[in-house]
């Protein structure tokens, strides 16, 4: 019963248009009120509190900070200006740009809102001008962008180790080659539709033009570089390569190209304080939403199914359900609200069918991030539509075979371990 009312009572305040940290909470307080009156009110501040306190996420506002810094310094344009050099002269050369330039950008924001808002509102009416469909452009963007968290650095990984107690590096470099094979996928799908739509393209760049567009584009570029190396190698935790994360930022910012000043901080430091609070709030209420669900026996009747499925049928089959079960819940919950649920629950069924832990990380934040551009609340798709000028509908329509190639990367990855394994195995 206090498992259908927890259920229940979070399907209707989402359906209500509430927040989901609100959501989560209150659906925590109802299961209470209704399902378990036993129980101390206490215990909602308690384990509220209890799924916030944690040392190691300081690291998340120093990334969220440094993303921000990033993006005021204006190096957006010279990530682009260096893509274009590359693949501009290619059928739809700016749609290819686009996706070129949020795998790179992924490795300055770690996040998919900051990627497609920020690349959307330069690249998006570009290639409007150039005379792409808005809506294809607009599905170019947020498909693109859902390759931020994915490859490193990424504000998800870091939340989901310390969730889960695995390396915050290792999941770093389980995520590179994934996200590659998800550009690759997208860069595929471009090509075709820009060929057969016969979407303009520009005059080749010259070795010399190339040249000094990554000149340009280099600082920025090494940013994944110095976070990456510093926790491969053991200079630093992951919470002290976002303080080395944020002082480069601020380096580029302040000193290097002088496009910040001091007087921005401020109001750099609340934005990244708003964002931080909103994530916390989050983690408080699935902290309490997780715990009814360890309370009610949930998490070990899941593992005790799927392991009697695995054996029954295959582990494959087991892992099939788990992803049609992640993308339906990407569809309605926030990744981080998913992430903070369904990780500890997910994680020792997939371990106990014969998955490496590091593996699933990576399916779960290719099945969750997918969801970022796929109704109803898919909030890429909403950046991207207003930008844009479009429908929901229109979007939704022109960015279907965007999503194929993205649940095409997803089965990639699922069937060969080794695309996420191999790069931790080697370097850590």
């Amino acid at each position: 019963m206090a498992i259908g009312i927890l259920f229940g009572s979070l399907l209707l305040f989402l359906a209500l248009s509430l927040p989901v940290g609100i959501a989560l909470l209150l659906s925590g307080i109802t299961t209470i009120v209704f399902a378990t009156p036993y129980l101390p009110f206490s215990i909602v501040a308690q384990r509220f509190l209890y799924g916030t306190d944690i040392f190691s996420c300081i690291c998340v506002p120093l990334f969220i900070f440094a993303g921000l810094i990033m993006n005021k310094t204006g190096i957006t344009k010279r990530i682009i200006d260096f893509c274009n050099s590359l693949v501009g002269h290619l059928h739809g050369g700016l749609s290819h740009v686009n996706i070129l330039a949020s795998m790179l950008f992924a490795g300055m924001s770690g996040s998919a809102v900051a990627d497609s808002a920020s690349l959307g509102t330069i690249l998006i009416p570009s290639m409007v001008d150039e005379g792409y469909e808005p809506e294809f452009a607009a599905a170019v963007t947020a498909s693109s962008s859902t390759v931020g968290p994915i490859i490193p650095p990424s504000i998800g990984m870091v939340i989901l180790g310390i969730l889960v107690h695995l390396s915050v590096g290792k999941l770093f470099l389980a995520g590179a080659i994934p996200g590659f094979l998800m550009g690759s996928y997208m860069l595929i799908v471009s090509y075709f539709v820009s060929k057969k739509r016969k979407y303009p393209t520009k005059e080749k760049s010259s070795i010399k033009e190339i040249f000094v567009a990554f000149k340009k584009a280099i600082l920025p570029i090494l940013t994944p570089v110095i976070i990456i190396g510093s926790i491969v190698t053991g200079i630093a935790t992951p919470t002290e390569a976002a303080v080395i994360a944020v002082l480069y930022s601020l380096s580029l910012g302040l000193f290097v190209y002088r496009t910040i000043s001091i007087k921005d901080l401020p109001s750099l430091l609340t934005e990244a304080g708003k964002s931080n609070a909103s994530i916390m709030f989050i983690t408080g209420a699935a902290g309490l939403f997780g715990w009814f669900l360890a309370h009610a026996g949930v998490q070990s009747t899941i593992l005790e199914y799927g392991t009697a499925l695995a054996e029954a049928t295959h582990p494959l089959f087991v892992m099939l359900l788990i992803n049609i079960f992640l993308l339906v819940m990407g569809c309605f919950l926030s990744v981080i609200a998913n992430l903070l649920i369904w990780g500890p629950t997910l994680l020792p069924v997939a371990v106990a069918i014969g998955f490496d832990p590091i593996h699933f990380a990576v399916i779960l934040m290719l099945n969750l991030h997918i969801g970022l551009v796929t109704p109803p609340v898919g909030i890429c798709m909403y950046i991207v539509a207003k930008i844009a000028d479009v429908s929901i509908d229109a979007f939704i329509k022109e960015n279907m075979i965007f999503l194929v190639a993205l649940l095409l990367a997803l089965v990639s990855v699922v069937v060969i371990p080794q695309l996420s394994t191999w790069l931790p195995s080697l370097l850590m």
